[in-house]
């Protein structure tokens, strides 16, 4: 289940940005002075095959997967990066249903109708 984040760091002349975690999703929410979502970013299959949806208020979106990075013995490991993945499967979008409960509705509701149009 989604739980929010307490007291995460606020970057000057950024939106608000909250944060909902659980095992499975990280959910990024930027807000206006309105409080009205201008942005936010899904992280899902954290630990396994991690994907990322963005979409941003411009009504653009995109789905990508994250690449871990290489780790060699040598060398330490790179910094993940987000890669092109254009394939959603939208079997996530019931699980973001149900785990989501604990979210706002207005937020869960504007994700999962962003993630059902794409």
């Amino acid at each position: 289940m989604l739980k929010e984040w307490n007291n995460i760091k606020q970057h000057p002349n950024e939106p608000l940005r909250r944060w909902f975690f659980d095992d499975f999703f990280d959910l990024i929410t930027w807000h206006d002075e309105k409080n009205s979502i201008v942005e936010f970013e899904l992280c899902y299959d954290k630990g396994h095959s991690q994907r990322v949806f963005r979409w941003c208020e411009n009504n653009y979106s995109c789905h990508m997967k994250v690449d871990e990075g290489e780790c060699h013995p040598l060398n330490t490991k790179m910094s993940p990066i987000y890669v092109t993945d254009g394939l959603f499967d939208t079997s996530v979008i019931a699980r973001f249903r149900k785990e989501s409960l604990e979210v706002d509705e207005d937020i869960r509701s504007f994700v999962v109708n962003i993630l059902s149009e794409y």
